[in-house]
């Protein structure tokens, strides 16, 4: 995420050296700068976007929190120059992925901006609820004991004809996405296949609401999953900590099929999404859910598709989690190697 930042930074003769974030710290890491004979430490979070403008106000108590470790800096995919000018303007240094940046510090100001956003590939995947939905399958542990699909699986499982499954199947085969070892039966190549989702993939889509819980995240996601029995999966962190545990669940994502009331279990409205530690989404995206009939993974907990899980850890954002992320990354594709 700084390999940008610190590559510019040290063109310029800054000295820069990494450092982990210290146990109970807010932040995700610190970078240690050295100018002119001066250290500076700078004490960054990792967002999955840049926060809207309407959001800076609700940002003040994680830059005070920052600000306990260094000097507060937000890192997110990229920034724009209104926006970075709002950010400096609400004491945040910032720095984008892009390789946009502005620091500032007691007699310190190092500033580059002008990249560009990243342009995005132009979509290869199929697309639709349908087609997203056979991908997770591909990409799932749900794969039948010879260790490949057939199409009339496939339609079964997601509720499509068999016709739908062909077309799809055929255009991932034409992206060297999918195997066909015989007549019928599929195959993915699981890691070109999860690469290319990522990279693709939009998002959910949606409404989100947020909520705060002082209770342990496992215990929330354990109440949501008695009350409202049938209608909510669960995502990061409580899911990647059953399948490949890695630290210790602090957020929630949970998607609902329906309207439903969190308040009812204890739980308070956040003021802004950085106040809260509950997400409930109700998606447009449906293929999140897993199919009825696939078994229970891990736990009694209804999870969402792994893949997602994978997704919402990376939004959720830190390095912890990117750490968490590459081993849930490894669970699935393991399940393809056996």
């Amino acid at each position: 995420m700084l390999t940008n930042l610190i590559a510019q930074l040290r063109r310029v003769d800054v000295a820069v050296k990494p450092r982990a974030a210290p146990g109970g710290a807010r932040g995700d890491g610190a970078l240690e700068l050295t100018v002119d004979g001066w250290v500076y430490t700078f004490a960054y979070e990792s967002s999955a976007r840049a926060p809207y403008p309407g959001e800076l106000a609700s940002l003040r108590s994680r830059r005070v929190a920052l600000e306990r470790e260094g000097l507060p800096l937000l890192v997110a995919p990229y920034v724009s120059r209104p926006l970075g000018e709002r950010l400096s303007a609400a004491g945040w240094s910032w720095a984008d992925h892009a390789g946009n940046f502005d620091l500032r510090g007691p007699d310190l100001r190092l500033s580059h901006t002008g990249e560009a956003r990243p342009s995005r590939p132009r979509a290869t995947l199929p697309g639709g609820d349908s087609g997203r939905a056979i991908i997770r399958c591909l990409l799932s542990d749900r794969a039948p004991a010879p260790g490949y699909w057939t199409t009339a699986r496939l339609a079964q499982l997601i509720g499509v004809t068999p016709g739908a499954v062909s077309q799809v199947l055929s255009r991932l085969r034409e992206l060297e996405l999918v195997e066909r070892p015989g007549h019928g039966r599929w195959r993915a190549r699981a890691e070109p296949l999860l690469r290319a989702f990522q990279r693709e993939y939009r998002g959910v889509r949606g409404t989100e609401h947020a909520w705060y819980s002082l209770d342990a995240t496992r215990d929330v996601a354990e109440r949501f999953a008695s009350a409202f029995a049938g209608d909510v999966a669960i995502s990061a962190d409580v899911g990647p900590d059953l399948l490949a545990p890695w630290r210790v669940p602090t957020h929630l994502i949970i998607y609902a099929r329906r309207e439903l009331d969190p308040e009812a279990l204890q739980l308070v409205p956040a003021r802004g999404r950085a106040d809260g530690n509950v997400f409930v989404r109700w998606p447009r995206d449906r293929s999140v859910f897993r199919p009825d009939a696939s078994p229970p993974l891990a736990s009694r907990l209804p999870l969402v598709d792994p893949v997602q899980q994978l997704l919402d850890l990376l939004e959720l954002g830190g390095s912890d989690r990117e750490e968490a992320a590459r081993r849930l990354e490894r669970w699935i594709l393991e399940r393809h190697e056996s």
